[in-house]
């Protein structure tokens, strides 16, 4: 190695230092040094200057030490050193270079270049590849204890532990001790429940201080849960819920958007249940009640929503900001005061009905809620000014807009929603949802662009509603089944007991009711079974199945859209035999009576006005039998001269099946 030195503007000297070939463990000076460690894995450390580190080839260490430091890792896997942990650091990339600037104490602002790692009080995060965003996780060390891919809760020892969630929702527990959690994907939840004393976290920086969150480093959470003290709870950038444990709170959401869960807090005795209220556009305050007294009041900064008590809460809004309100259990009362604001019901045991119009509120977490006329608060009177927005739970819910443009999201569940006047905006979620409107399909106009669907009334207050998760629309004259429906024509509208099927190969079957059957796409299967039933195939090669005592069927088929090369059919079930079955042209369409009966037949519709709704063939199970659609003219010619059997008559008459027999022999196969 050859040191050299010479003076800086200070006075002081300054050190160029170079290794060798070797593995070097150069240490700079206190004057503004320049450190080379050429070939070998070196450790450099730059001391009290502004330094230059330089590693060379080789897998090196460099710590620049105080003030702005250069650090060129150069080849190899290299690391630059850092004291603290990584939330005390602000860390940007830009144009291939990493700035990791301390933001107080001594080892200032460092400017990064050939660096793979980082190593923050110990930890290493691989920065390979990074240029900005998320920061890595740390690799964690030997004695990690790791989660699966599931939902679980991992509980640290009391001392160091180091908790690594991998995937799933997962809640963490440190306890006491400088821990380490690591959320991992997932939903996760850092809980400090069972903190003997307040504690003040940050999400943002990933650091926590007093009761059991001293020492904390946390990386990947999306969730905190405090103390039952006095805590500070910070969130960071995305949609952080906040989990109250009692004590008197100082809770800051930031970017997102964010909750503060109060589901789970105990009410003192005396207490009637939690009073919520929004005094600044960014703050809200939220205590205990009764007549007067309030054993504690928390602060809420730039927060969203709040989830109730399992009691009878009070949210009051003195501004008209937009909020969010989830009284869970108990009788609630929301008093917005204008805004654009929203009541949730997500985590409902039971579905719920709720009508912002009329102010009905049933079933679930919603009985008991109140939020439109007037109630009174410590001896004054309040008007409520009702709520925008709904959100139903995971259950079946009917969820009724107003006269004004609402937000109702069905959340999963079967749903029905009805957005009522206004412009609305109807997201079903999960489940098989349904939209509700006031008047027959020929007063809207619907559309489909980019997976949703706009119904625009073209009468009355109904407005244009926007729809997205809507798998049926229900009018005053049939449902409308659009779960694959992405644009030009309309399915056919469905009565009560009408079926339809999927684009896939499908078995339908009706019911004695009656009703109209849609194979749609694919190769189906579709039997009235009982009742006059009107079945349509759809594209594909689709089989009508009957049998005896099925009613008086219409069979319908696709037309010119079914494709080349499918082959449609009628099949008559076991009982029926070839020689049991009539033919005759009614008008344009084709009838076939099964004799004897009074009620099995079908009536091919527009047989004889258009040869592309044909079916290929007619079969029969006894037998096998099959006749083509080209061979069913000369059966008509030759039964048009005799007279149909009558009810009762299951089997031609000799004679008749003596004049039949020749057409029977070169028509059916």
């Amino acid at each position: 190695m050859s040191p050299a030195t010479d003076s800086d503007s200070g006075g002081e000297k300054m050190a160029v230092i170079t290794g060798d070939a070797t593995d070097n463990v150069l240490n700079g000076t206190a004057a503004a040094d320049q450190i080379y460690g050429l070939n070998g894995n070196d450790t450099l450390t730059g001391g009290n200057g502004i330094d230059l580190l330089d590693g060379g080839d080789g897998d090196d260490s460099l710590y620049g030490g105080n003030q702005n430091d250069t650090l060129n890792g150069g080849n190899g896997i290299d690391t630059a050193v850092f004291e603290k942990p990584i939330g005390r650091y602000r860390i940007t990339y830009n144009n291939g270079v990493i700035t990791v600037d301390a933001q107080s104490g001594y080892e200032d602002v460092d400017t990064l270049t050939g660096m793979e790692k980082l190593k923050f009080n110990g930890l290493v995060y691989d920065f390979t590849g990074w240029t900005g965003g998320p920061l890595p996780e740390p690799t964690m060390p030997a004695g990690t204890v790791y989660g699966t891919e599931g939902h679980e809760t991992l509980t640290g020892t009391g001392g160091v532990d180091y908790l690594h969630g991998l995937g799933g929702d997962d809640v963490m527990i440190g306890g006491a001790g400088g821990d380490i959690l690591v959320g991992g994907s997932g939903n996760d939840t850092a809980s400090y429940a069972g903190s003997s004393a307040g504690v003040t976290v940050s999400l943002e920086t990933g650091l926590g201080f007093y009761g059991d969150a001293a020492n904390d480093v946390l990386h990947g959470f999306e969730n905190l849960q405090g103390s039952s003290f006095n805590d500070t709870l910070t969130g960071n950038g995305g949609d952080n819920i906040f989990i109250s444990s009692g004590g008197v709170d100082d809770i800051t959401g930031g970017a997102g958007v964010d909750w503060v869960d109060y589901s789970d807090i105990v009410k003192p005795a005396g207490m009637t249940g939690m009073f919520f209220q929004r005094g600044t556009p960014t703050n809200i305050a939220s205590y205990f009640y009764n007549a007067s007294i309030n054993p504690f009041k928390d602060t809420l900064r730039q927060v969203e929503g709040v989830r109730g008590s399992a009691y009878d809460d009070v949210y009051m809004n003195i501004l008209t900001s937009d909020d969010m309100f989830e009284g869970g259990a108990g009788a609630d009362i929301f008093d917005g005061r204008g805004g654009n604001d929203t009541l949730v019901y997500t985590h409902s045991a039971a579905g719920v009905n709720v009508n912002l119009a009329t102010g009905a509120a049933s079933g679930g977490d919603a009985t008991g809620d109140q939020f439109t006329g007037s109630y009174v608060w410590r001896g004054t009177t309040r008007n409520l000014a009702g709520a925008t927005n709904l959100s139903g739970s995971e259950h079946a819910d009917t969820l009724t807009g107003s006269s004004v443009a609402n937000v109702l999201r069905g959340a999963d569940g079967d749903d029905t929603l009805r957005g009522d006047g206004g412009n609305d905006t109807l997201d079903g979620g999960a489940g098989v949802d349904i939209a509700v409107y006031a008047l027959s399909l020929n007063n809207y106009t619907i559309s489909y662009n980019s997976g949703a669907i706009t119904v625009a009334a073209n009468i009355g207050t109904e407005g244009t509603d926007t729809l997205t998760g809507i798998e049926k629309l229900l009018f005053a004259n049939g449902t409308l089944d659009l779960t694959e429906w992405t644009g030009g024509p309309l399915p056919p509208l469905l009565g009560p007991n009408d079926i339809m099927g999927s684009s896939g190969d499908n078995v339908l079957t009706g019911t004695a009711a009656g009703q109209s059957i849609y194979g749609m796409a694919g190769n189906d299967s579709i039997s009235g079974a009982g009742g006059n039933d009107v079945l349509t195939g759809g594209d594909g090669s689709d089989t009508y199945l009957v049998a005896r005592g099925d009613g008086v069927d219409d069979i319908v088929q696709a037309g010119i859209t079914d494709a080349a090369g499918t082959t449609d059919a009628v099949l008559f079930g076991s009982g029926v035999s070839y020689d049991q079955l009539w033919f005759r042209q009614v008008g344009n369409d084709l009838r076939i009576d099964v004799i004897g009966e009074s009620a099995s037949s079908v009536l091919l519709k527009s047989w004889y006005t258009d040869s592309t709704r044909r079916v290929d063939s007619i079969q029969t199970t006894d037998g096998s039998h099959s006749l083509s659609a080209a061979n069913v003219q000369a059966l008509v010619d030759a039964m048009a001269t005799y007279t149909q059997p009558g009810t009762g008559d299951f089997t031609l008459s000799p004679q008749l099946a003596s004049d039949l027999a020749p057409v029977f022999a070169t028509t059916w196969a």
